[in-house]
C-alpha cells in the first residue's frame, strides 16, 4: 500500500513528473504521469490481495481511482460498517457512485449520518462550539425569545404551526463568514430554518433551508456572510405546519475569522 501511495503523491501532490528532465517537455511528463498510474493501480491491487480484510486499503479506492472503487466500496460498507472510513465511503456511493439503487442509497445515507454524527460526538471536545444535543428554547407562535426556556434537545420536539425553536447564539467577534451545521430530521410535517441576529431579526445575508419528511439527507448548512458587524448569530427553526422533529449535531464553523482588531 506504501508504494501506491508513493506513487499517488508523485502524481498529484509534489507534481515531481513536471521537474527535472520533463520538465520543458509537456509529452514527458504525460507519459511519467501515466507510468506513475500504472504502477499506482498495481501497487494498489497487490495490496488488496495481500491484505483482504483491511479496511484501511478498501477506503483509498476512490482516491486511487480505481475503475472498480464502487464495488470495492459496497464490499468494504457492507463487511465493515462501524468503521470509521466507512461514512466517508457511504457519501462517494450516496454523490459519487453511478451504480447505486435507490434501496443502497437509502442505506448509505444512514450509515453516512449514524457515522458522522459518532464522529462529532466522540470528538466534541476538539469542536469549539459543537453541541451534539443542542440547548433549545421552544417559542409558541405568539411568544418572544424573553419568554422562552432553555430545554435540552433530547429526543423528539413537537411543534404547532408557526411554532419555533431556538437555539443557542454564536458570538461572532467580528468574524466574516461562518457556516453553521445541523442534523434535522422531520419525520413529520416542514420547518424553515434561518439565522437571527441578537434581536430576534432575520439575517440576510445568510441562507435559510427547509426540511420535511420528503428529505433523504439531514445534515444542512446555513451560510452567511457579511456578519463581521453582527454580535451574534442563532438558528431559528419555524413550523410551517404541525411538525414532529429531531435537532442534533449543531455545529459553528468560522471559514474566515477576524484579522483586525
Amino acid at each position: 500500500m506504501y508504494a501506491a501511495w508513493i506513487f499517488w503523491v508523485y502524481n498529484n501532490q509534489n507534481a515531481v513528473n513536471r521537474r527535472g528532465p520533463a520538465r520543458d517537455d509537456p509529452a514527458a511528463q504525460e507519459q511519467l504521469k501515466s507510468e506513475a498510474q500504472a504502477y499506482m493501480e498495481r501497487a494498489y491491487r497487490a495490496a488488496l490481495t495481500a491484505a483482504p480484510d483491511n479496511p484501511n486499503f478498501a477506503s483509498y479506492a476512490f482516491m486511487i481511482n480505481a475503475p472498480d472503487w464502487p464495488d470495492i466500496f459496497r464490499r468494504a460498507i457492507n463487511k465493515w460498517p462501524a468503521y470509521h472510513h466507512t461514512p466517508y465511503m457511504a457519501y462517494h456511493m450516496i454523490f459519487q457512485a453511478k451504480t447505486s439503487t435507490p434501496e443502497e442509497r437509502t442505506r448509505f445515507i444512514q450509515i453516512y449520518e449514524d457515522g458522522m454524527g459518532r464522529t462529532l460526538a466522540t470528538s466534541a471536545s476538539d469542536r469549539p462550539g459543537y453541541q451534539w444535543r443542542p440547548t433549545v428554547i421552544p417559542l409558541p407562535a405568539s411568544a418572544s425569545a424573553s419568554t422562552g426556556t432553555s430545554v435540552v434537545a433530547h429526543g423528539e420536539l413537537s411543534l404547532q404551526t408557526g411554532d419555533s425553536v431556538l437555539l443557542d447564539p454564536i458570538a461572532i467577534r467580528g468574524a466574516p463568514k461562518m457556516r453553521i451545521g445541523l442534523y434535522i430530521y422531520v419525520p413529520q410535517g416542514q420547518v424553515q430554518t434561518m439565522a437571527v441576529d441578537a434581536s430576534g431579526a432575520v439575517i440576510p445575508s445568510c441562507s435559510q433551508f427547509t426540511s420535511s419528511h420528503f428529505d433523504a439527507l439531514h445534515y444542512r448548512y446555513v451560510e452567511c456572510t457579511g456578519i463581521e458587524r453582527t454580535e451574534s448569530v442563532r438558528l431559528r427553526v419555524t413550523a410551517a405546519q404541525p411538525t414532529r422533529l429531531v435537532i442534533r449535531d449543531y455545529y459553528p464553523l468560522f471559514s474566515v475569522v477576524r484579522t483586525a482588531p
